[in-house]
């Protein structure tokens, strides 16, 4: 794909565990601007939890603003099943949206069970979360071009 610098990604960015997302969309920023986008490209969106991301995500791609979505968020399991609704929601909802979406919509949402494990994987021993899934966007619009160069 070249140069990243005209490409403008949309960042959803839930804001419960905010302390946390925060060093999620660092990592996101970094490798963006590692691959040679311009960080004025990225706009952000704050949710108030990771439940309303699939919402937000939906009406950015319906947008045609952006070339791609990444969603960002945290849940942590608790003592009730609340954990199970919200990972439900977020995992269904944003399959859904990025099945019927022309642009990468991409699932950066971590689940787990302790504060711990979510260290771990925000620069930790278990990598960096926010700049896979940054990754993960670049990656996808390398193969969705590809597949209209073939066509």
């Amino acid at each position: 794909m070249g140069s990243f610098k005209h490409l403008s990604v949309a960042l959803v960015v839930s804001q419960y565990y905010q302390d946390l997302t925060e060093k999620m969309v660092d990592g996101a920023v970094r490798k963006y601007c590692e691959i040679g986008g311009d960080k004025n490209q990225l706009s952000r969106f704050n949710v108030p939890g990771c439940f309303e991301i699939p919402q937000i995500a939906f009406q950015l791609v319906h947008s045609k603003a952006y070339h791609a979505v990444v969603c960002l968020g945290i849940v942590v399991k608790g003592e009730t099943a609340h954990f199970e609704y919200v990972c439900n929601n977020v995992s269904q909802g944003l399959g859904k949206v990025a099945l019927h979406a022309d642009i990468p919509v991409i699932f950066g949402v971590l689940t787990a069970n302790d504060r711990e494990q979510v260290l771990d994987r925000l620069g930790g021993s278990k990598g960096h979360k926010g700049e896979e899934a940054m990754a993960a966007a670049i990656t996808m619009l390398d193969t969705l071009e590809q597949i209209k160069l073939i066509k």
